[in-house]
């Protein structure tokens, strides 16, 4: 079975874990945004690059 490297994967417990990858800002809740699963979503805004966005670190997660 497949291990899920990313915690708190559907903002369930709001954005620990994650941080706005360059300028932008996030925001957390469930209206007007529309969750995938769960209660909860992201909302990414002011962003001035297409690489901008929600981010979360992995590293010593990984193992070669």
């Amino acid at each position: 079975m497949a291990q899920n490297l990313v915690q708190n994967p559907g903002f369930e417990s709001g954005l620990g874990n994650w941080w706005a990858y360059g300028v932008a800002s996030l925001t957390i809740g469930n209206s007007p945004l529309e969750p995938h699963s769960g209660t909860n979503a992201v909302l990414v805004s002011g962003r001035t690059e297409s690489w901008q966005g929600v981010a979360q670190t992995i590293y010593g997660v990984l193992q070669l």
